[in-house]
């Protein structure tokens, strides 16, 4: 202060000051701390020149700036020392004595000043640590830009702190320039906030607007470019009005994100932002602090510090979790590759088998679309042939067989297309199964008792088979299943059965309870002509029809049994055929079976 009035930071100026001793201090070695003077200053003490840092002029071409903190040893006459400094400055924002002297014994100053050393080698090395760790994991995983950004910021933080405080990079290499320093001093603290909110974007992109980084981008790019490209004495003078435009708005916009991420239970947030929470009061401390307003020294390295211990925690539970599933899935890989000749070989031995397969259905395409196109044409030709020969009276109109024999042709045509309309809904899935817990014994009982006098009235013996041990045992006896749907297999294999077997041969429906398959087993057997060995395996096939069958009068179209096949898959089961030629032929339906105690259950619906 001149005459109330704060001095300019420009220009130069004289300090004295007189210490009067204690007793205890006269005739010993005492030192004076002195941190930071800007830009150059000289000093005496009782007279004689102790300490010189650049040189001190009173214009800006007289003199020579140089900043750095040092110990100055001294041994006092008597009980009052005259201490006198010479300071001027014409090439910065900052002048004068910028920080107090530390003023005590030698070895109290010289400990004060190994601590400070410590510990801003200490930080700035863990920085330096970290931004190489960050780096490689970039270069190893390059879709993880995060880690590259953090790189950046940790970077930037510890070249901050070699050239700010102790001047570490001056200690080491006295021979850097001043104006180096100050550029690296300001550059870091330009691009950092930059970085710190790429960071901030990419880990948290649904809470962070991607306009915020390239706005405040311009801005810090240009005040970059200034300091790159401008003396300090310019650069300087703006970084006040940088702090409070930019630093501050960035930091406040970074800890809003975080507790947004938070709030959403974002993975990290809240660890990210206790880190956060470490650092934004610092960065909020060293503004005031450059700004004349606090005095309490540079608190922003150890503030990232705590941000970097709280992401190392992240990274390595993060890392840890993903070395877990490496290692499971590697132990995965190691079991598939013993097995992968085998499963290879069986592979290749079931696409032979699927070629196999596909030249056999193509040959029996061609041949389905054969009788598909003969079983319809014939019919449809003799009602054509019927109905001109009525219209042109050639056919006598009043002839009630010509009127039966076209009700047949109908009723036929009728029966395929719902035969063809029902098989094509089950082989794709669209008919909807009752499925419910159905007592085996009395279902077989009550379609025995439907069939049996139809079966007799033609003259052929019939039967019920029960192969069970007990009769108690036998009604616990269930399977899972439609009822109407098995009816209708046992109906279809009972009305093939009546038309191949003679008058007075026999039918038998027998149902048999496998206790180590866990299956039921529905029989239905003929003593009819047989089925030849060859044509056993085609029996399912729609439109298939045999020999016997193109023999028989009443044959249908080869749908029925194609029809039952499908509805016993429907029940996890299956349907297979025995014959003999001359010796007749048993189907027999295989179901999924239990014994179990209670009553019926209430069914459900399955698609």
């Amino acid at each position: 202060m001149v005459n109330g009035v704060p001095a300019s930071n420009q220009g130069y100026a004289t300090y004295r000051l007189q210490i009067v001793l204690p007793e205890g201090l006269q005739h010993r070695v005492l030192a004076l701390y002195v941190r930071s003077v800007a830009t150059a200053y000289k000093l005496w003490i009782d007279g004689k020149v102790l300490a010189q840092n650049g040189t001190v002029g009173t214009s800006r071409q007289d003199m020579v700036p140089k900043n750095y903190p040092r110990v100055i040893y001294f041994q006092p006459d008597s009980e009052r020392v005259q201490i006198v400094i010479q300071v001027s400055n014409f090439v910065q924002r900052k002048g004068g004595l910028w920080e107090s002297i530390g003023f005590g014994t030698a070895g109290q100053a010289a400990r004060e000043r190994n601590i400070k050393l410590a510990e801003e080698a200490f930080t700035a090395g863990c920085l330096l640590i970290m931004t190489v760790y960050h780096l490689a994991l970039y270069l190893a995983r390059k879709r993880d830009r995060a880690a590259l950004y953090f790189a950046a910021v940790s970077f930037l933080v510890g070249l901050r702190t070699l050239v700010l405080g102790e001047t570490l990079a001056v200690y080491f290499f006295p021979s850097i320039p001043w104006e180096l320093c100050v550029k690296a001093e300001y550059f870091s603290n330009t691009l950092g906030p930059f970085f710190l909110l790429l960071f901030i974007h990419s880990l948290y992109p649904g809470e962070s607007r991607k306009e915020v980084p390239r706005t405040a981008g311009i801005i810090i790019a240009a005040y970059a470019l200034l300091v790159l490209f401008s003396p300090a004495r310019i650069y300087t003078q703006l970084f006040f009005y940088y702090q409070y435009g930019v630093c501050l708005p960035v930091v406040l916009y970074i800890f809003g994100v975080h507790i947004l991420a938070v709030f959403r239970k974002r993975p990290g947030a809240a660890a990210n932002c206790l880190g956060l929470a470490g650092l934004c009061p610092a960065i909020i401390h060293d503004t005031l602090f450059y700004g004349h307003i606090l005095g309490t020294g540079d608190w922003v390295p150890f503030g990232f510090l705590f941000l970097l211990l709280t992401q190392s925690v992240q990274l390595s539970i993060r890392y840890s979790r993903a070395f877990r599933r490496v290692e499971t899935l590697s132990a995965e890989l190691a079991m598939l590759n013993e097995s992968l000749e085998e499963r290879i070989a069986a592979r290749t031995a079931d696409l032979r088998q699927a070629n196999r397969e596909l030249v056999r259905k193509e040959e029996f395409r061609r041949r389905l679309l054969s009788n598909i196109s003969h079983e319809l044409m014939t019919p449809l030709a003799s009602l054509k042939m019927y109905l001109i020969g009525i219209m042109d009276k050639v056919v006598p109109a009043d002839d009630p067989r010509h009127w039966q024999m076209l009700l047949e042709k109908a009723q036929f045509l009728e029966h395929m297309i719902v035969d063809l309309f029902e098989l094509t809904k089950l082989e794709t899935r669209q008919i909807r199964f009752h499925f419910r817990d159905v007592p085996l014994v009395p279902l077989m009982r009550d379609l025995f008792g439907k069939y049996e006098l139809d079966i007799r009235n033609l003259g052929i013996h019939t039967g019920l088979l029960l192969s069970l041990p007990l009769e108690a045992e036998a009604e616990r006896l269930y399977v899972h299943a439609d009822p109407v749907r098995i009816e209708q297999i046992v109906s279809n294999l009972l009305s093939n059965a009546k038309k191949f077997t003679p008058p007075g041969g026999s039918i038998t429906l027998h149902l048999d309870w496998r206790r180590d398959e866990g299956t039921a087993a529905i029989r239905v057997a003929d003593t009819g002509p047989g089925i030849p060995e060859e044509e056993q395996e085609h029996v399912f096939e729609r439109y298939y029809r045999g020999s016997n069958l193109v023999k028989s009068k009443g044959s249908g179209a080869g749908l029925g049994l194609a029809i039952c096949r499908e509805i016993a898959l429907y029940h996890q089961g299956s349907i297979k055929v025995e014959s003999k030629p001359g010796e007749g032929a048993a189907f027999t339906i295989e179901l999924p079976a239990r014994l179990k105690e209670g009553n019926r259950q209430k069914g459900e619906d399955v698609g």
